[in-house]
């Protein structure tokens, strides 16, 4: 478990939700045994996932498709930078 991912094992008897006390936000995804599942609010501001019965192995990932954005322009510009600062000095 880390800023950007909780992962966990759970078993089920019934189908079941698990309610992950985590501020629920949009970007996050969830898998279940490497399956593609919903992420949904629970109580408000949690986030949860419906768990089928069973033995289940849960992945939630951060994926946020703007900070991807932002990241790759800065880095883009800071490329750009350091290349005008370089050729500049020569």
């Amino acid at each position: 478990m880390n800023a950007l991912q909780v992962e966990f094992a759970i078993e089920a008897s019934e189908d079941s939700m698990a309610v992950i006390a985590q501020a629920y936000h949009p970007a996050w995804q969830a898998t279940i045994d490497g399956k593609a599942t919903r992420v949904i609010r629970a109580n408000g501001v949690f986030q949860a996932v419906t768990i089928p019965a069973g033995q289940h192995h849960v992945v939630l990932r951060y994926r946020d498709q703007r900070f991807r954005i932002g990241l790759a322009i800065t880095l883009t510009t800071l490329a750009c930078l350091i290349v005008f600062l370089w050729r500049d000095a020569s």
